[in-house]
């Protein structure tokens, strides 16, 4: 049959952390809709802004496949660094995907 993809967008807007400001019975909630989702869908993605936050890492330990991307400015490895780094102390999250976007190469 048919994949079926669901993308949910964690910031509308850069700089904007709505997913950041929930409280924990708000975040409860989410979790029990988060199972449906996932009950519905092939492959779920979520983009969560940049940085490190308990909603970040709440979606990517609920995740299979957790994915992180990262691109070769310094603020965005260093903010991988410190997702990966609490990703392993602070969850159960055994194994994360790396994606590296937007490189730039010179050839000589």
């Amino acid at each position: 049959g048919q994949l079926k993809v669901f993308f949910f967008r964690g910031a509308l807007a850069p700089g904007e952390r709505r997913l950041a400001q929930l409280s924990d019975d708000d975040r409860r909630a989410l979790q029990l809709a988060w199972t449906q989702v996932l009950e519905r869908f092939d492959v779920v993605v979520v983009d969560v802004a940049s940085g490190l936050s308990r909603d970040s890492l709440f979606f990517a330990s609920a995740g299979e496949e957790p994915v992180l991307l990262v691109s070769d400015e310094p603020t965005s490895i260093s903010d991988a660094a410190a997702v990966l780094q609490a990703l392993q102390r602070d969850t159960s999250v055994s194994r994360v995907h790396v994606v590296v976007s937007a490189v730039r190469t010179t050839r000589s």
